[in-house]
């Protein structure tokens, strides 16, 4: 089975009620990114590169593509379960596959899974233009009790 195969829930938010909450939820950063596909169980997430992003040799530096990852999840999360703030991320595995170089990155989020205390999900990072993947992240968010 392939990620692409696996069941997902509905989805009860749209892009901009997510891009909306981050902006909010993160006022003192610059929250450049937008939610430019979302369907049950997937999300794109664009990031233009800025300056602060890179390390020396224009590269996109790894807490860069780590944070991107973990947004996308995020927002994944949000978009199946609601607005629920305190879902934090309980474990984040990178494996950095080549240099990430250019001026905008995207991160393709799948749920695998939304349990009643958890969600796991995968990101795969690439540098828009090239379809090669960057970056692979294994995220799982642990959820906040629901009623």
């Amino acid at each position: 089975m392939f990620i692409a195969d696996l069941p997902a829930p509905p989805l009860l938010l749209d892009a901009e009620t997510l891009e909306d909450f981050i902006r909010a939820a993160f006022p003192e950063h610059d929250v450049s990114l937008a939610v430019t596909a979302l369907a049950p169980g997937r999300l794109r997430l664009r990031q233009p590169i800025a300056s602060g992003h890179l390390r020396p040799g224009e590269t996109i530096s790894g807490p860069t593509l780590m944070t991107l990852s973990d947004t996308a999840m995020y927002l994944l999360v949000l978009a199946h379960i609601g607005l629920e703030p305190m879902a934090v991320t309980s474990h984040l595995s990178m494996d950095f596959m080549r240099r990430a170089s250019g001026a905008v990155l995207l991160a393709d989020a799948a749920l695998l899974r939304v349990g009643r205390r958890n969600a796991v999900g995968h990101v795969l990072l690439r540098v828009e233009g090239d379809d090669a993947p960057v970056a692979a992240a294994q995220v799982t968010y642990a959820l906040p009790p629901r009623a």
